[in-house]
């Protein structure tokens, strides 16, 4: 649709000056990440990128519980139903990315980068979502129960039939004219904090 395009032109122009490149960071193979994960090790927030030599799917399904893959670039990955339980993910960029039904239960995503990504049915339950950027995320149905999405960005980010009880949406950007709007009209409200402050309950019949 040509309002997604203008979106998601709207959000690069504003982050083309905001790359940091980090030289003590580096990459490895999907396959070595996992060997490394399976040996009990759980902090790779050194690593800058994940190389797949085999195969794209690598990650799909994988339970990367606890994990810190902070700053890791992550964009265009077919990832979904992977498990992120408690893992963190501060300023991880997950631009365009499949998450179709992953897990992020209790996941710090504090300014991680979910624009345009694919977020349908995931379990984002009580993770923190501060400052993260949702610009043109599809999280229809998605499971937000507790999370808390202070000052994220919203903006054209599908929320239909999400499950938004007791999440924290105080100032969130729900979007403008420019970027597009949140679509929320058939989200579930339940004790909900809305951008002003104000609590919202929708009664369902």
């Amino acid at each position: 649709m040509i309002w997604s395009e203008l979106l998601k032109e709207y959000y690069l122009s504003k982050s083309c000056c905001l790359e940091i490149v980090v030289m003590t960071r580096k990459t490895i193979t999907a396959e070595e990440l996992l060997e490394r994960y399976a040996a009990g090790e759980r902090d790779f927030s050194n690593i800058q990128e994940i190389k797949f030599e085999i195969c794209r799917q690598a990650l799909c399904q994988m339970n990367l519980s606890g994990i810190n893959l902070s700053g890791l670039v992550l964009e265009e990955l077919p990832l979904d139903q992977i498990n992120f339980t408690k893992a963190i993910l501060r300023e991880t960029n997950f631009f365009e990315s499949g998450l179709d039904e992953a897990i992020f239960r209790e996941a710090d995503l504090t300014k991680a980068s979910l624009f345009f990504a694919d977020l349908d049915g995931a379990d984002l339950s009580y993770a923190k979502l501060i400052e993260a950027n949702l610009g043109g995320a599809s999280m229809i149905g998605a499971n937000l129960t507790g999370a808390d999405l202070t000052r994220a960005d919203l903006a054209g980010t599908y929320l239909d039939k999400a499950n938004l009880t007791d999440a924290k949406l105080f100032e969130a950007l729900v979007g403008d004219a420019e970027a597009g709007f949140a679509y929320l009209e058939t989200a579930i409200f339940c004790n909900t904090t809305m951008p002003d402050g104000s609590i919202r309950t929708d009664i369902q019949s």
